[in-house]
């Protein structure tokens, strides 16, 4: 998927790159500025950083 071609919900997560890699057990490129995630993703990283 090209960044034009995402639909933008308006809503932002900034990982770690090394967080990223936990999480989703997927490295990012270094020279990757960003990642788009299906809905429901960014709802679900923030009920697990809420429960801790």
């Amino acid at each position: 998927m090209k960044p034009q071609q995402a639909y933008r919900t308006g809503r932002l997560a900034h990982l770690k790159r090394e967080v990223f890699a936990q999480v989703f057990n997927a490295p990012i490129a270094a020279n990757q500025p960003c990642v788009f995630v299906e809905p429901g993703v960014i709802e679900q990283l923030q009920t697990m950083t809420a429960a801790n």
